[in-house]
């Protein structure tokens, strides 16, 4: 017997969960098929996040729901393409913050726009009305994510 979702929080819940996959999908492909980017989906939302301000590496493993060691191997391999910096923290001197580089905003203004790119694919066919209830639904989907 099939279920009917009457429920719009589930039923939109249910779209979502095939979504998010697809776009995962879409956005790592975009990221790691270009050679100037070469980025991770984790080390992109890194970036992005290194964008607002500099952070500790356990608070950034937190943000991006990561362990620590697996967020130390990820800036690790930033640091080395010279993406992020590492300066001491004014705070405690003991520990250290990671920040982007000049080079990190260069390669994530690229790797934005490869993005854009590849959504635009995805789309393509959508009307102007497709479009404006997509932003009308995106604070919706903010709010949510962000609890």
């Amino acid at each position: 017997m099939i279920s009917v979702v009457t429920d719009p929080a589930e039923s939109a819940a249910h779209t979502l969960a095939d979504l998010a996959p697809r776009l995962g999908r879409i956005i790592a492909g975009a990221l790691e098929s270009d050679s100037d980017i070469a980025l991770s989906l984790r080390q992109y939302r890194m970036l992005e996040r290194l964008t607002e301000r500099p952070h500790r590496t356990g608070e950034l493993a937190t943000v991006s729901g990561v362990t620590q060691p697996t967020a130390s191997a990820a800036i690790a391999s930033l640091e080395t393409r010279g993406l992020v910096d590492r300066k001491p923290d004014p705070a405690d001197r003991r520990a250290t913050l990671i920040e982007i580089s000049d080079s990190g905003r260069e390669v994530l203004v690229a790797a934005r726009a490869r993005v854009l790119q590849r959504l635009m694919v995805v789309t393509a066919e959508m009307t102007a009305e497709d479009a404006e209830a997509l932003a009308v639904l995106q604070p919706i989907l903010v709010k949510g994510m962000d609890r």
